[in-house]
């Protein structure tokens, strides 16, 4: 059965601060384009791939799947790049391969004796967060993803474990004392999600078919309209 490493794909990550574009053929990166900081508009991200298509000297009907990363992270950066994705799929048949943040970045830290916890800004007072047994080639989830507070995910550290994400910028910016715990502290560059790093997450995945059906992000908390309309009439759940 033919693997997403044998065939030409299209990688997108657009949940965090900057975005991504790269291009892998046969599991061999063949590029990787990174936009400044912020949201990107829908055609500015089309705009990144065509530009990253001529520089590796293809063309969009070669592509075989895309991979895309569907959050938790930044409302307006999952919106264009699932609609981006969504669009070059239906235009082309092409199938879509996905993963969540948390999995992709502890995916950048492998072989680990140690437990490796990824923390994530999720704004509001509250963190992203999920534990990996990162031992292998590929993490292996310890707990589900989860919204939780500061003051409750400290507590559940242990020392000698892995810290990666934005989160620990934020809760050091904060002022907790994550040191005295004894963890580890992992913020170089190499940690950062990207495009490339995303196909290579899902590489090993059967190849699949397209699929028309519409993704949708993955938010872990209440879009603000939804809580609106909540408030206004009632949770219908």
């Amino acid at each position: 059965m033919t693997a997403i490493n044998q065939q030409l794909i299209l990688g997108i990550e657009a949940t965090g601060s900057a975005v991504s574009v790269g291009i892998s053929r046969q599991n061999e990166a063949l590029g990787e384009l990174w936009l400044n900081p912020g949201q990107p508009g829908g055609q500015l991200l089309l705009g990144a791939v065509d530009q990253l298509i001529t520089t590796c000297k293809i063309e969009r009907e070669q592509f075989e799947g895309i991979c895309v990363c569907q959050g938790p992270g930044s409302f307006t950066g999952m919106r264009i790049a699932l609609a981006t994705v969504s669009s070059l799929a239906f235009a082309f048949k092409l199938p879509i391969y996905t993963s969540d943040r948390l999995t992709l970045a502890a995916a950048t830290l492998t072989y680990q004796p140690c437990k490796v916890r990824v923390i994530q800004n999720a704004y509001k007072g509250e963190l992203y967060h999920a534990a990996y047994d990162c031992t292998g080639k590929r993490p292996k989830a310890i707990t589900p993803m989860e919204l939780i507070t500061p003051e409750n995910l400290l507590p559940t550290i242990l020392p000698g474990e892995i810290l990666l994400g934005e989160g620990v910028d934020l809760l050091l910016g904060q002022g907790f004392d994550l040191e005295s715990t004894g963890v580890l502290i992992d913020r170089s560059p190499p940690r950062r999600p990207t495009a490339l790093g995303l196909i290579d997450l899902l590489s090993d995945q059967p190849a699949g078919v397209y699929d028309p059906i519409p993704l949708e992000p993955l938010y872990l908390r209440a879009s603000e309209a939804e809580i609106n309309y909540n408030i206004r009439f009632g949770d219908s759940t």
